[in-house]
C-alpha cells in the first residue's frame, strides 16, 4: 500500500469515528481511537499490515469514502467505516457484503467483530447477532465499551448444497435400481445425512421467554424471541429537566396501566435530543419501584425495521401475567414503506386487538410519523387526495396520548448540566461549568438534554472522574 493510500485509509477512519461515534463515547476514548494529526508512524503501521489484514475501499469520484478489513485466521471482521458524507447510502452494507464474500472464498463459516455502540444497530441490520457486551482494548491500552457480534456466513448455504447433492445421489441410486426398497443398506447413510442436514436447516422452535430474567427485553424478530437486557441504558427520572409537564403526563399514564387501569398508547414527538426515549425508560423504572407494582412492569424494545413483527410479539405477550410497555424509538415511515399498516392493525382495528396487558410507546421527530414529502406525494397522486392523507394520518390517531417536546431555554439547559454535575459529583465552580456548557452548546448549534449529557461526559473526562452517581 502506498503512503498516500494509507493516509486516505486513515482519514476515512478518523472522519467516521469523530463524526459518527462522538455522541456515544467520551473525548478521551475518541482521541485514543482516532488520534490526530495522522503521523508518519500511523501510516507506517498501516502499510506494514502486521496482522495480514485483508483490506478493501469504496470510492466515489476517485475519493475513498469507505474502508473495510478482515483478519481471516481469526475469523475477525476488523473494520467497516464510512465517511459521514457517505453515511446511510448503502456504502457500509456493500463493504460488509464484499468482506463476507471474501471470507467465504477463504472457507470461513462465521465472522466475529467487536462492534462499537455506534455501529451495533448497523451490524444487527446486516444479520449479525450480539454475543456479549464488554470492553475492547485499543492498541494504546484505552478501554472502550463494545458489543461482540457474530454472523454465520456460509453454514446454511453449505448445508443446502450438501442436501441437494445427496438428494441427487439418492435419485440416481433408485433410477439404477428401481425395484429396490427405498431404505436399502446402501442408502441408509445417505438418508441419515439428508435428515441431519434438514434438521440443521430447520429453524429452532423459539423457547418460552423467562420474564423473571430481567425488567427489559429486546425483540429479535428474525428468531421470534425476546433477549433479556442485563443493564438498561437510562438516566434517573429526576435528571430530566425542562420536560416537567410531559414527564408528569407520561408517568401518570404509565402508573395507571401498571395498576391495571385504562391507559393510552403514547407518541412522544418533537425536537431531537430532548429526552423522549430517556423519559420512556426512566418512567418505567420509576413506576416499577412503587409499592403495588413491584417490578411487574416490563419494557420491550422493538426496532423500527422489525415493526411488521409486532403482531407476533403481542401474541407472545398476551397470556403473560406481567404488564408490558412495547417501545419503539425513532419511529417514522418514508415513501414506499407500507409497514405502518401492520402497526395500525396491531394497535387498533385488528380482530384480536391490542392485548390488555400491553401498551405501545413510540418516539419520533415527526408528529404524524410520516414525512411531509410522503403525505404531499399521496395528495398529488390520489384520486381523492383528502382520503389518501386521512389514511396516512390515521396512524398517529392510534396514539391517545400525544406528548410534544420542544427546544429548551438556556436556563433549562444549564439546569440539566448542573443536575448532571451534582448527581455525578463533578466538583467545579458553578460559573466555570456554566461558561463551558454554553460554549459547548454554541459550537454544536443546539441546546438539548443530549447536548447537556455530552458536555457532562466531556467535563467528567477533563476532571478525571468516572460517571458514577455520588452517594
Amino acid at each position: 500500500m502506498r503512503a498516500e493510500d494509507a493516509r486516505a485509509f486513515l482519514e476515512v477512519h478518523r472522519q467516521a469515528v469523530r463524526g459518527l461515534a462522538s455522541s456515544d463515547y467520551p473525548r478521551e476514548v475518541i482521541d485514543a481511537w482516532a488520534p490526530l494529526p495522522i503521523t508518519a508512524k500511523h501510516i507506517d503501521i498501516v502499510r506494514a499490515n502486521a496482522d495480514r489484514e485483508y483490506r478493501l475501499v469504496a470510492e466515489a469520484d476517485g475519493e475513498i469514502i469507505g474502508i473495510g478489513g478482515m483478519v481471516a485466521r481469526n475469523h475477525e471482521l476488523r473494520a467497516c467505516y464510512v465517511a459521514p458524507s457517505a453515511s446511510r447510502k448503502g456504502v457500509g452494507s456493500a463493504i460488509l457484503c464484499e468482506i463476507e464474500r471474501a471470507a467465504r472464498d477463504q472457507g470461513l463459516a462465521t465472522l466475529e467483530a467487536d462492534s462499537s455502540l455506534t455501529a451495533e444497530r448497523f451490524y444487527r441490520a446486516n444479520g449479525y447477532e450480539a454475543c456479549d457486551s464488554g470492553e475492547h482494548v485499543l492498541s494504546c491500552g484505552t478501554r472502550m465499551a463494545s458489543v461482540r457480534m457474530r454472523k454465520r456466513i456460509m453454514g446454511v448455504e453449505a448445508d443446502r448444497r450438501v442436501l441437494e447433492e445427496d438428494c441427487r445421489s439418492l435419485e440416481t441410486m433408485h433410477e439404477d435400481s428401481p425395484m429396490s426398497p427405498p431404505a436399502s443398506d446402501s442408502s441408509d447413510p445417505l438418508l441419515r445425512r439428508i435428515a441431519e442436514a434438514l434438521e440443521r436447516l430447520a429453524p429452532a422452535a423459539p423457547g418460552k421467554p423467562d420474564f423473571d430474567a430481567a425488567e427489559a427485553f429486546v425483540w429479535r424478530a428474525e428468531k421470534g424471541t425476546l433477549a433479556p437486557v442485563a443493564k438498561v441504558n437510562r438516566v434517573d427520572i429526576s435528571l430530566l429537566r425542562g420536560v416537567d409537564r410531559v414527564r408528569d403526563l407520561l408517568v401518570e399514564n404509565t402508573e395507571r396501566f401498571a395498576r391495571g387501569l385504562p391507559a393510552n398508547n403514547a407518541l412522544l414527538w418533537g425536537a431531537r435530543g430532548m429526552g423522549k426515549s430517556s423519559l420512556v425508560k426512566a418512567a418505567q423504572a420509576a413506576i416499577n419501584r412503587r409499592p403495588g407494582v413491584d417490578g411487574k412492569l416490563k419494557l420491550v424494545e422493538i426496532h423500527r425495521e422489525d415493526i411488521e413483527g409486532l403482531p407476533a410479539l403481542m401474541s407472545m405477550l398476551r397470556e403473560s401475567p406481567y404488564r408490558f410497555i412495547v417501545f419503539c424509538d425513532d419511529l417514522s415511515f418514508d415513501a414506499g414503506d407500507a409497514s405502518y399498516k401492520s402497526l395500525k392493525a396491531a394497535l387498533e382495528g385488528g380482530v384480536e386487538g391490542r392485548p390488555a396487558n400491553v401498551l405501545f410507546y413510540a418516539t419520533s421527530n415527526r408528529r404524524h410519523l410520516l414525512s411531509r414529502e410522503m403525505m404531499e406525494n399521496e395528495r398529488s397522486s390520489a384520486i381523492n387526495p383528502g382520503e389518501a392523507v386521512e389514511e396516512k394520518v390515521s396512524l398517529s390517531d392510534r396514539f391517545g396520548l400525544w406528548l410534544g417536546f420542544h427546544h429548551c431555554s438556556q436556563d433549562d439547559y444549564l439546569a440539566m448540566v448542573h443536575g448532571y454535575a451534582k448527581h455525578y459529583g463533578l466538583d467545579a465552580p458553578a460559573e466555570t461549568i456554566e461558561r463551558d456548557a454554553l460554549e459547548w452548546a454554541t459550537t454544536r448549534g443546539s441546546r438539548s438534554g443530549r447536548t447537556a449529557w455530552q458536555f457532562t461526559q466531556d467535563l467528567a473526562g477533563r476532571l478525571g472522574k468516572p460517571l458514577v452517581a455520588a452517594t
